[in-house]
């Protein structure tokens, strides 16, 4: 039987505000002690923070505004936009 509390998500979001190894340590840090995450794992070239977490704990939203809360700017993609780029 599967046990569900091994569920987990991962997100990619991109992080604007980051300009050395330093601050991309700092959103690591704040996106591992963010309740529900698993890993993270912040690329300074990309902009950007891949976070595996447990959807019954957080929320991209939540990542979102952990991120922020570490004096960074970051928004999750807009799939909206995408599906109307791709119709």
């Amino acid at each position: 039987m599967s046990n569900t509390t091994n569920a987990h998500e991962k997100v990619t979001i991109p992080v604007q505000g980051m300009s050395c190894g330093g601050c991309a340590g700092s959103v690591q840090r704040a996106l591992i002690t963010h309740r529900g995450v698993r890993a993270a794992a912040v690329n300074l070239e990309l902009k950007s923070a891949t976070v595996e977490f447990d959807p019954a704990a957080t929320s991209p939203d939540a990542l979102v505004q952990t991120i922020r809360a570490a004096g960074y700017q970051a928004a999750l993609p807009d799939h909206d936009a995408d599906q109307r780029n791709e119709g």
